[in-house]
């Protein structure tokens, strides 16, 4: 069932199918039989060297088995020279869930920000309110990529307690940290999102900022 899920949405290319299918095979085992010799396996397909949409494809899988014994390999996976397969592995890392938030914190203040911008994409599909405080921290950090990233993620979390440190990323350098910021002022802000909103709607320098704006004041409203 879960190789059949998995094949749906990705397909190594042509030459790299009878591998991909030993992968299937495994993670079919993993639930059957012996998930943790299943999960030694996926891990060696992402070892380097290995074809990068191996290395992709091993990464979605231990995010389907949703076993904290993936966590470790997927952390290594964020610092992967591929840029696909570091997305994947944040997204393993957020389906993981829970048993990932500490892990994920810590990659925070990681030296590479391409760490921590997928450390902070993880954190918010995770939703979890532990993560709150650290991704508020985030909306200063040095690189614009990971302020987002860091606004988006408190977006989904959900909480209302970032309200007051998003409001001052509405006026950032950079026009699409203020779009994220926006986006999660929408899902999480209350009366003094509105009112810094409205300023906002004045003064933002960029057409696109402004129109997405105008939409969150309206939901808002509502």
């Amino acid at each position: 069932m879960y190789a059949h899920k998995i094949t749906q949405y990705y397909r190594p290319a042509g030459e790299l199918k009878g591998m991909s299918d030993n992968l299937d095979e495994l993670n079919d085992n993993a639930h059957e039989k012996n998930i943790e010799h299943a999960r030694e396996q996926i891990v060696r397909s992402m070892e380097p060297g290995i074809d990068h949409q191996l290395r992709q494809y091993g990464s979605l899988l231990l995010g389907q088995l949703k076993d904290s014994g993936g966590i470790d390999p997927l952390i290594r996976a964020l610092q992967d020279p591929d840029k696909k397969v570091r997305a994947q592995a944040a997204l393993s890392l957020g389906v993981i869930g829970d048993p990932s938030v500490a892990s994920l914190i810590s990659l925070m203040d990681d030296q590479d920000w391409r760490v921590r911008y997928r450390a902070a994409e993880a954190l918010g599909i995770t939703r979890s309110q532990k993560a709150v405080p650290r991704l508020i921290a985030a909306l200063e950090d040095p690189k614009d990529h990971v302020r987002y990233m860091a606004a988006k993620a408190l977006g989904e979390t959900g909480s209302n307690i970032a309200e007051t440190a998003l409001i001052t990323r509405l006026t950032d350098d950079n026009e699409f940290v203020r779009r994220s910021t926006v986006t999660a002022l929408g899902k999480t802000g209350g009366p003094a999102a509105k009112q810094a909103l409205t300023v906002s709607l004045k003064t933002d320098p960029s057409d696109e900022v402004r129109k997405v704006i105008r939409n969150t004041i309206i939901h808002l409203e509502k």
